[in-house]
C-alpha cells in the first residue's frame, strides 16, 4: 500500500481506494482529511455527497494513518456512526473526529508505545448498505496461519452485532475440497428501523439455517484469495451481502500473526514404515543420534563444508521428532539438509516423491553460513565431481559394505553375553554403534542416487514417451531383492513339509514341540529350512527397527505359530510384461535411447539395492537389540529393574548414567514409571495425522476429514487391474491368509511379507514409489497403489473395489 496515500488519508481509506481501483465492489465513499474537516461547511458537504454518493443513509468512519497497518489495527478503538441521514452528516463527522483524543485511543497509543503526535485522522463517508448478511473473513486462520484455510463468521442483518459479539454467528472453515460448517442457532438480527438500530426477531425458517450458502462461501473465498494477492499478506476482511450482491467494506492485514513464531512441520509419511505405532524412548534416542552422525558424515563426503555443517548443526541434531510417542521427520530440517547440495529445487521434488509426503513443504527457510557466489560455484563443482565419482564406485562400495556388515554381525552373533558383565555388554554396544555411524554412508549414497535416477526416469518416461507411470515397470525384475526371499523361503518350507508329510504334525503339535524337533534335527529337510529361516530372517518382523519389539530370533515359537496356520499357495506370475516398454524405448532417437537405457538400468539397480541395504540395516539392528535385551535381563536379575523391557523406557544417556552409577535405582525406576504412564496415554490417543504443524510450541493434532469426491487416487507402483473385496488390516497377524482379497492398510514394513502373496492387490494409505510396499510388490508382481489419502477412513471391510495399478485409481464398485 502506498505510504504517502496512507499518511494522507489513513489506513482504512487508503485500503478502500486500493480496493476500488482494483475493481472490488466497495460501497461508494468520500474522504475528509484533517484539513478538509477544518474547512468543510454543511453546504459544501451536502453538495459533495449529492455529487459522489447515493442512498438515504451513510456510514461515517474513522481512518487514521496508524490504523489497519501491518502492526497496529486500532480495531474498535475509534468511533463509527451508522445510518446517518444526509442532514446530520457534519455533526457525525465532528463526533467521529473528536474520538481521536478519547481516553480509549490514548490508552491504545500508550500500550503500543506510539507517539500521539504522529496520529492523523481522516473521516470516510460511505454509502450505507442495508445488509441481509454480514461477515468477517480471514484469508487464513490467525491461530493456524500455516493451514492456508479461510475462516468466515457471519450473521443475518448488520455486522455490528457480529463485531461486538452480541449475536450467535455461523462459523465456516475452508478445507482442501469443501467447507467445514458450524451453523449456530440464531434468534435475532440487527437492523435499522428508520429511527434506530434494533435487534429484531429472526424469521422462524432462518433460525437454524446457514447465513451463507455454498455459492456465497466460494465467492467470499475467491475474493479473499484476490485480496491476499493484492496486498501480498493475509487479510482480515469485513463484507456483507445485500440482495445477493457481495460488498467489501474493509480489508486490512491480520496483525495477530506473530512473524517470529516458531513453526515446525512434522511428517511421518515414509518413516512410519520403519517405526509404526508407539516407539520407545530408548529406540528414539538411539536412532536420532544415528541420524545426526550418519548424515553429518554423508554431508562431508559430498563436499559440504565443515563450516556450513557446524553452523547448521541443529539441522542434523533434530532430523527426527518424538511426537506423542511416534517418530516423525522434522521436515524443514530435511529440506535444509538437501539444500546444502546442488540442484536443490529438482532434488526437493525427488525427495518428496521418495518420502511420499502428501504435499510440499510450503514454507521458506534460510540456511546459515551460505557461501558466497564464487565459493558456491566451487562447492557446486566439487560436489558434482564427488557425486559422479561416487556413482561410478558405488556398486563396489555397496558390495564391500554388505560383506562387512554380514561379517561383523556374524562375529557379534557368536559371542555369548550370558557370562559378561553389564558394563562389558554396554561397551560392545557403543563399539558396534560407532561402527554403524562411521560405515553407514553407502546406504545413504544409494538412497540419494536412487532418488535422482528414479525421479529422472519418471521425467524421461513422461516427457519422451508420454508414459508417466512406465518407470515403475522398468525397475522390476532386473536385480534380486532380499525382502522377497523370506516369503519365498516360507513357501518352500510349507511345500517341503507337505512333501515330507510333516505339515499335519506341525499344525497339530504345540509350538514348543515343533521347535524342539527342529533343534534336535528331527524334522528332516523341513526342520533345516525352518532353522535357516530363523538364522537368516529371524530379525525381519513387524516394526523390526523398534528395538523393544520381539523378533523371531528372540522368540522362534512365534514363527512356528505363523507356519501352523499359513495357507500356502504356489506363486502366480503376475509380473507385468516389459516387452511393450522395450518397444516404446526402441522408438526413441539414438542418443535419447542411450541416455534412457542408462538411466533405466541405474534406477533399477539403485531401487533394488535400496531395499537390500535396508535388509543389512535390519541385521545390524538385530545386534543392537541383542545387546539391549541382554542388559535388560541382567539388570532385572540383580534387582535394578522390575522387568527387563523397562530398559526401553530410558534414553541412551540415562542408561549410560545408570550403568556407570551416576544415578540411583530409585530415580531410574521413577522415570520408568512416569514414561509407562505416558505410553499408556499415547496408546489411548487417536492416531495423529501424518503431518503435524507445531506453531509457537502448540501441536496441531487435528485430523483432516477426507471427503471423497469421485474415485480414490494414489501413487501407482505396480501395474495390473484387480477387482475384488478389500480386507483392512492394522497388522499382518490379524489374519493368516487374505485368500485373494485386496489388502488395505495404513502402512507396511518387511514384517508384512508373510501376508503379501495371499493378496490379489495391495492398497496402502502412506508411502511412496520407493517405499517397502512399492518395491516388494513390484518384485512379487502384485498390483499396488500407495499414498492413497483417506483410504482407511473411506473403505470398509468387504467393500468391492476395482484398482488400477498403472493409473493409481481405486473405483468403489458398491456405490
Amino acid at each position: 500500500m502506498n505510504k504517502h496515500v496512507t499518511y494522507r488519508y489513513g489506513g482504512k481509506a487508503a485500503s478502500l481506494l486500493l480496493l476500488r481501483e482494483a475493481g472490488f465492489n466497495v460501497p461508494p465513499f468520500i474522504i475528509l482529511t484533517e484539513k478538509t474537516q477544518r474547512e468543510i461547511t454543511n453546504e459544501k458537504l451536502q453538495k459533495w455527497v449529492d455529487h459522489e454518493l447515493q442512498g438515504e443513509y451513510f456510514a461515517v468512519r474513522s481512518s487514521a494513518n496508524l490504523e489497519d497497518g501491518d502492526e497496529y489495527s486500532f480495531a474498535g478503538v475509534f468511533t463509527t456512526k451508522l445510518f446517518v441521514a444526509k442532514k446530520d452528516l457534519l455533526e457525525a463527522v465532528k463526533k467521529v473526529a473528536t474520538a481521536k483524543n478519547s481516553t480509549k485511543v490514548q490508552s491504545y497509543i500508550n500500550l503500543n508505545k506510539l507517539d500521539s503526535r504522529d496520529l492523523r485522522l481522516s473521516i470516510i463517508i460511505q454509502q450505507m448498505i442495508a445488509a441481509d448478511v454480514s461477515g468477517v473473513a480471514f484469508s487464513c486462520d490467525p491461530l493456524k496461519p500455516y493451514k492456508k484455510s479461510a475462516v468466515i463468521s457471519s450473521v443475518f442483518g448488520l455486522g455490528e452485532a457480529l463485531v461486538n459479539g452480541s449475536l450467535n454467528a455461523d462459523y465456516f472453515t475452508s478445507t482442501a475440497s469443501d467447507w467445514k460448517s458450524k451453523v449456530a442457532v440464531k434468534e435475532k438480527k440487527l437492523i435499522y428501523d428508520s429511527s434506530d438500530l434494533i435487534y429484531s426477531d429472526l424469521e422462524e425458517e432462518l433460525k437454524n439455517a446457514s447465513s451463507l450458502n455454498h455459492e456465497q462461501l466460494n465467492e467470499v473465498k475467491s475474493t479473499l484469495d484476490r485480496l491476499e494477492h493484492l496486498h501480498s499478506a493475509p487479510q482480515d476482511v469485513e463484507f456483507c451481502y445485500a440482495q445477493n450482491q457481495l460488498y467489501i467494506l474493509q480489508s486490512r492485514p491480520i496483525t495477530t500473526i506473530d512473524p517470529n513464531a516458531e513453526h515446525i512441520i512434522w511428517d511421518n509419511s515414509n518413516i512410519i514404515e520403519s517405526y509404526p505405532g508407539i516407539t520407545s524412548p530408548f529406540t528414539f534416542s538411539f536412532i536420532v543420534a544415528i541420524y545426526e552422525s550418519v548424515y553429518k558424515n554423508f554431508a562431508k563426503l559430498l563436499g559440504v563444508s565443515s563450516k556450513q555443517i557446524e553452523a547448521n548443526k541443529e539441522v542434523f541434531a533434530e532430523m527426527l521428532g518424538h511426537i506423542n510417542g511416534r517418530v516423525y521427520y522434522h521436515l524443514i530440517h530435511w529440506y535444509k539438509a538437501l539444500a546444502m547440495l546442488p540442484a536443490y529445487q529438482l532434488n526437493a521434488q525427488y525427495m518428496e516423491k521418495m518420502m511420499g509426503v502428501s504435499e510440499p513443504l510450503g514454507v521458506d527457510f534460510q540456511l546459515k553460513a551460505q557461501p558466497g557466489k564464487w565459493k558456491s560455484i566451487y562447492q557446486l563443482a566439487k560436489t558434482v565431481v564427488k557425486i559422479v565419482r561416487l556413482n561410478y564406485r558405488l556398486p563396489k562400495i555397496k558390495k564391500s559394505f554388505s560383506l562387512k556388515v554380514n561379517d561383523v554381525v556374524k562375529s557379534y552373533k557368536t559371542i555369548d553375553y550370558g557370562k559378561r558383565e553389564v558394563q562389558d555388554v554396554w561397551k560392545d554396544y557403543h563399539e558396534f554403534k560407532s561402527l554403524l555411524v562411521n560405515q553407514w554412508s553407502p546406504p545413504l549414497a544409494n538412497d540419494l542416487l536412487a532418488m535422482i535416477y528414479f525421479g529422472t526416469l519418471q521425467k524421461l518416461c513422461a516427457n519422451w514417451l508420454n508414459l508417466p507411470q512406465l518407470h515403475t515397470q522398468l525397475v522390476v525384475g532386473k536385480h534380486p531383492v532380499k525382502s522377497v526371499l523370506p516369503a519365498q523361503l516360507l513357501s518352500q518350507i510349507c511345500e517341503t513339509a507337505t512333501q515330507e508329510g510333516v505339515m499335519q504334525s506341525i499344525t497339530e503339535s504345540s509350538e514348543e514341540d515343533t521347535w524342539g524337533k527342529v533343534r534336535a534335527n528331527q524334522l528332516g529337510e523341513t526342520g533345516k529350512l525352518i532353522w535357516k529361516y530363523i538364522e537368516n530372517y529371524g530379525d525381519r518382523s513387524i516394526g523390526e527397527l523398534k528395538l523393544e519389539n520381539e523378533t523371531f530370533t528372540q522368540n522362534p515359537l512365534a514363527f512356528i505359530t505363523i507356519l501352523k496356520t499359513y495357507k500356502f499357495s504356489p506363486p502366480v506370475d503376475k509380473m507385468p510384461n516389459n516387452d511393450s516398454a522395450a518397444t516404446y524405448v526402441d522408438s526413441l532417437p539414438f542418443f535419447r535411447r542411450v541416455i534412457f537405457n542408462h538411466v533405466s538400468r541405474k534406477a533399477a539397480e539403485l531401487v533394488s539395492d535400496r531395499e537390500n541395504l535396508r535388509f543389512d540395516r535390519t541385521l545390524a539392528f538385530g545386534i543392537i537389540r541383542k545387546f539391549m535385551w541382554e542388559i535388560g535381563h541382567k539388570l532385572q536379575a540383580i534387582g535394578k529393574l522390575h522387568h527387563f523391557k523397562d530398559i526401553f523406557y530410558l534414553k541412551e544417556s540415562e542408561i549410560d548414567e545408570f550403568i556407570h552409577g551416576s544415578v540411583n535405582t530409585e530415580h531410574i525406576n521413577a522415570i520408568i514409571k512416569q514414561r509407562k504412564l505416558e505410553n499408556e496415554q499415547f496408546w489411548a490417543m487417536p492416531t495423529p495425522p501424518e503431518r503435524i504443524h507445531q506453531y509457537n510450541g502448540n501441536l496441531d493434532l487435528e485430523l483432516e476429514q477426507v471427503i471423497l469426491d469421485g474415485n480414490l487416487t494414489g501413487i501407482p507402483c505396480c501395474a495390473g487391474i484387480v477387482e475384488g473385496r478389500v480386507r483392512i488390516l492394522s497388522k499382518p497377524e490379524d489374519v493368516k491368509s487374505l485368500e485373494g482379497d485386496i489388502l488395505v492398510t495404513s502402512s507396511t514394513d518387511p514384517g508384512w511379507i508373510t501376508i503379501f502373496q495371499s493378496a490379489s492387490a495391495i492398497l496402502v494409505e502412506r508411502g511412496s514409489t520407493l517405499s517397502h510396499a512399492a518395491i516388494v510388490s513390484r518384485e512379487m508382481g502384485i498390483p499396488c497403489i500407495v499414498g492413497i489419502k483417506g483410504l482407511t477412513q473411506i473403505l470398509k471391510n468387504g467393500d468391492r473395489v476395482k484398482m488400477n495399478g498403472l493409473t493409481g485409481v481405486v473405483e468403489r464398485m458398491d456405490g
